[in-house]
């Protein structure tokens, strides 16, 4: 089924993604690993090989993306809850840029808010005043993608409506639209 496409797998942290990298690998599928914490000719040499298409999956924290124009990935999957709604379109925006049909696939674990919650504590503001402001901003941020994640409405429409946009119908084409049919 997915044996020749493209796939570009997002992890909230490194452990998640090296972790799957190597069960992937495990089973012999064309596997990178790209993460923040990779020496810069490791993560330079993953994307060439994702680029040629020799690597068919890649597994990645929100460090893959910037400024890759892969037009051909079939399918992006959000192994852990992204922080915040703009993280999941932004990822999500990867798939399928040459028109052709994709699927962008969130998984959810109840867990994934302990880790998301975590690293907002980390948050540090250049200055000071404003990291309380800035926390809870992510705190907020949170909350619009854990509600998207748990509630039955069209995923298109609470994306679309999030970023201030109109939806006049369902997309019918969503998991929660589908489910509805």
């Amino acid at each position: 089924m997915y044996q020749d496409e493209i796939i570009l797998i997002y992890t909230l942290t490194k452990k998640d993604a090296e972790n799957l990298y190597h069960k992937l690998k495990e089973l012999n599928f064309k596997v990178g690993l790209y993460h923040g914490g990779l020496e810069a000719k490791s993560k330079e040499e993953c994307l060439n090989k994702f680029l040629s298409e020799e690597h068919k999956i890649i597994v990645a924290t929100n460090a893959f993306g910037m400024g890759i124009n892969k037009p051909n990935i079939r399918h992006v999957i959000n192994y852990s809850l992204p922080l915040s709604m703009e993280d999941l379109s932004q990822q999500s925006g990867r798939c399928s840029r040459d028109g052709m049909e994709g699927r962008c696939i969130l998984l959810f674990n109840e867990e994934d808010i302990k880790v998301c919650e975590y690293f907002i504590k980390q948050t540090k503001s250049f200055k000071k005043e404003l990291q309380k402001d800035l926390i809870k901003e992510k705190y907020r941020q949170l909350k619009s993608v854990i509600e998207y994640a748990t509630n039955k409405k069209c995923l298109h429409h609470q994306l679309v409506t999030y970023f201030g946009g109109m939806a006049k119908t369902k997309c019918f084409m969503c998991s929660n639209c589908q489910k509805k049919k």
